[in-house]
Formats: C-alpha cells, structure tokens, sequence
C-alpha cells in the first residue's frame, strides 16, 4: 500500500488535475479504497486516508484497480521488487530509469517507526505542497 503513495511523493506536479490509474494485487486494497477504508486493518485505513487527502491536494481523480498476481511482466516485476529474494541486479536494472526520489520527510520518518498517526495524510500534504513550488 505505501508503493501507492510513491509517484505523488516523488512527482506529484505531473500527476495534477488527472485521472491516474494505479494498479494493485490486493482485492482487500481496492475494496477499501472504495470504502475509504479497511475495515480490519487500521494500517491500511490510515494509508488510504493518505492518498485520499493528497488526491484532494491535487485535484485529481485516483482510480485503485484489481490486476491478478504476476499476470504481466509490469505486475511480475513489482512482485519481484517486494521480495527481498527475488531482487537481484537484474531487477533493479529493470527499473534504473524509472526510479525517482521519494522526496517526503514525514513519509521516511514514519516508515522508520509506523506507528498509527492520523495526522499522518497532514504531514504528506506538507511534503506534497514543498514539492509543488
């Protein structure tokens, strides 16, 4: 779920105004996006309510959908950066040009101690508007 907040973290200029489309393995995440929230699952509700706010930020439309697990090479390749294992060098040259910086403070300072912080989706939104000047 925290790779969904990535490119609004990183380039949320280019993302502004538009219709975006990002693509999960995880029913439970696009359940709960419709939701705006998980109803067992307090982590998720929290990072949801993230991308919510920063949607609202951007004044753009974010669309959460299904894609089965390793059903192209895209989801294949996302699976195999989300496993220590499987990501060897020939995965992270698959991405060496897609890779831009996670320029959020707030965002690194909680994934070093993740705790439940509603104030959380606020503090994204002040890394978000840093990014927007």
């Amino acid at each position: 779920m925290v790779g969904l907040l990535l490119p609004f973290l990183s380039s949320p200029k280019g993302l502004a105004g538009r219709h975006i489309i990002v693509e999960v393995d995880n029913t439970e995440v696009v359940y709960g996006w419709s939701k705006k929230q998980s109803k067992n699952d307090a982590e998720t509700s929290l990072l949801i309510r993230c991308l919510h706010v920063i949607e609202s930020l951007l004044e753009c439309k974010i669309y959460v959908s299904h894609v089965k697990l390793c059903s192209s090479n895209v989801a294949d390749l996302a699976d195999q950066l989300s496993r220590k294992a499987t990501c060897n060098n020939k995965v992270m040259e698959a991405v060496t040009d897609l890779v831009r910086p996670v320029r959020s403070e707030n965002l690194m300072r909680w994934l070093s101690w993740p705790v439940l912080n509603w104030n959380l989706p606020l503090l994204l939104c002040d890394d978000v508007k840093k990014l927007l000047k």
